[in-house]
């Protein structure tokens, strides 16, 4: 995994880790994969003052969605996790902005949007 700090596993667990649906160990061994060739992602959302990124992967059945924030100090730039789930339908552009900015408190004026980047999140397939 990239500089990413791994992060809120508890937080996953604890709210996406029951029902149908939930998070299980394989799956965070799937991150990696999810943010390296997401097929959707939201590069530098703007979130209480911090940079956010959405990566979006489906599967046959399954659709997980990976937020990680942007830690930004002198010495370094990491990636932190903030929350890992997934639902059963496909997604597509227009319905993942709605996801990320349904409470109305993020600002995705400047991200930048990717579809299918195959490669790195930056979009350079």
């Amino acid at each position: 995994m990239r500089r990413s700090s791994w992060f809120r596993k508890t937080h996953v667990e604890r709210r996406h880790g029951q029902g149908t649906l939930a998070i299980t160990d394989h799956d965070f061994t799937k991150i990696p994969e999810i943010v390296r060739k997401p097929d959707l992602a939201i590069i530098g959302v703007i979130r209480r003052g911090e940079i956010r990124n959405v990566y979006v992967k489906t599967e046959p059945g399954v659709t997980y969605l990976y937020f990680d924030k942007v830690l930004d100090s002198n010495r370094n730039r990491v990636l932190r996790g903030s929350t890992f789930y997934k639902i059963v339908k496909p997604l597509d552009m227009e319905n993942l902005m709605r996801i990320v900015n349904m409470n109305g408190i993020s600002d995705v004026s400047g991200a930048k949007k990717i579809i299918a980047a195959g490669g790195n999140p930056g979009g350079e397939a």
